[in-house]
């Protein structure tokens, strides 16, 4: 009996085969890194403000998560990586872990004369030398590519996109050299307008990405909900009696006059309350009464200002089914 020598195609065959379903494009762009599909969406659908390069180009992107199986590879190579005009691949960890895709796109390419980029993945600042091997772009669109790519973020990604499209004879190539983003640092100066502040951290990706508007969401959405929630607890709820501060004045016949966001942002202060506090107003011509309702009906004397906050969220209107 012969044994046949099995060609090499690493552990990509313990994948699922599968059809991505997508047509030619004139650019196709392949990650591992969803950070990277996301920038790339993001700069091709405003490509007319930020590249000023007239029509985009159409564009396809697909995770290389999605071409580990060697029949996936094959389906997408001959549907439409043949039919491209430019393909920039970056591949995680280099050639070893993404082989039979890489050598299969070489072969597509080089056989159609599509531009074909790859490049690592890793951010080790250099090319991969094997994977330079299998590209057909020119070595210097390759260090472009690495640097765009490696820096991430809606403007590199938008330089990549037109630095493809250059090399189909699409545009002209971009003049910008990739632009260093941060490990960390500072997203969305605050207003100087002397209120507290409060500082959320997300990761880097999302900024890699574009995916920034939950963040910009949050920070706008969060105080609303927070300071009405206090409201709610030292007026009607169990914070009232339970809360020694709010018992305190209360009980001696003060006004619960402001709620303030983030008025204490000491670490106690954000321990204990999140950084709201709370302002009461005595006014000697109320102490008497406010100390009575208080202790006998359990009413709390508040400021109009606290009333609103009090005052239950809008509902959103009901949706109306289409008919038939």
């Amino acid at each position: 009996m012969h044994l046949l020598v099995k060609e090499r195609r690493s552990l990509d065959e313990a994948e699922q085969a599968q059809d991505l379903g997508q047509t030619p494009a004139d650019l196709v762009l392949l990650s591992f890194f969803d950070a990277d599909l996301g920038a790339a969406a993001q700069s091709w659908s405003d490509w007319d403000r930020q590249m000023g390069a007239g029509r985009a180009p159409s564009l396809r992107l697909a995770s290389l998560g999605r071409l580990r199986h060697p029949m996936s590879v094959d389906l997408y190579a001959e549907a439409v990586v043949g039919r491209s005009k430019a393909v920039v691949a970056r591949v995680y960890g280099g050639l070893d872990y993404w082989a039979y895709g890489a050598e299969q796109l070489s072969a597509v390419c080089r056989a159609q004369g599509v531009p074909l980029a790859l490049v690592a993945g890793d951010g080790c600042g250099r090319l991969d030398a094997r994977l330079a091997a299998l590209s057909t772009a020119p070595a210097a669109a390759l260090d472009a590519f690495d640097g765009y790519l490696r820096e991430g973020g809606l403007e590199n990604l938008g330089h990549a996109l037109r630095l493809a499209a250059s090399l189909a004879g699409l545009c002209a190539p971009p003049t910008a050299a990739p632009q260093p983003m941060p490990d960390a640092g500072v997203f969305q100066a605050a207003p100087d307008d002397g209120r507290p502040l409060a500082t959320l951290v997300f990761y880097r990706s999302h900024l890699a990405s574009g995916d920034v508007a939950p963040v910009r969401a949050l920070a706008e959405a969060l105080e609303a909900p927070l300071v009405r929630h206090c409201a709610v607890y030292l007026t009607t709820g169990t914070g009232k009696g339970a809360d020694p501060v709010a018992r305190f004045h209360l009980g001696n016949g003060a006004r619960l006059e402001r709620i303030n966001w983030l008025g204490n942002t000491a670490a106690r202060g954000l321990a204990e309350s999140w950084g709201i506090m709370v302002n009461y107003l005595y006014d000697p011509a109320f102490i008497e009464s406010n100390h009575e309702a208080f202790v006998r009906d359990g009413l709390v004397a508040r400021a109009s200002a606290v009333d609103a906050l009090i005052a239950p969220p809008a509902e959103p209107a009901p949706l109306r089914r289409a008919r038939a």
